[in-house]
């Protein structure tokens, strides 16, 4: 109940900061997204013909997850 969310951009930072960074989330986090404790929330699929129907929905914030655009380079 008492939750709350914290962001950061990294702009600012350094190359070495973000290698790190990165690193760790490898290391530390990827494995709960292999073992499903972790799930990424996918809320539409938009092929890419129709990619101003996913920003139109993107900007009137009626996504809960993320919005994939398939379709570019044929791929899917």
């Amino acid at each position: 109940k008492r939750a709350s969310i914290r962001a950061s951009t990294l702009r600012t930072r350094s190359h070495e900061y973000k290698e790190v960074l990165t690193k760790r989330f490898a290391a530390e986090v990827m494995p709960f997204f292999v073992k499903g404790k972790l799930k990424v929330v996918i809320d539409s699929k938009f092929n890419f013909d129709k990619i101003k129907d996913a920003y139109d929905r993107l900007l009137a914030n009626k996504n809960i997850g993320k919005i994939l655009v398939v379709g570019i380079n044929g791929s899917s």
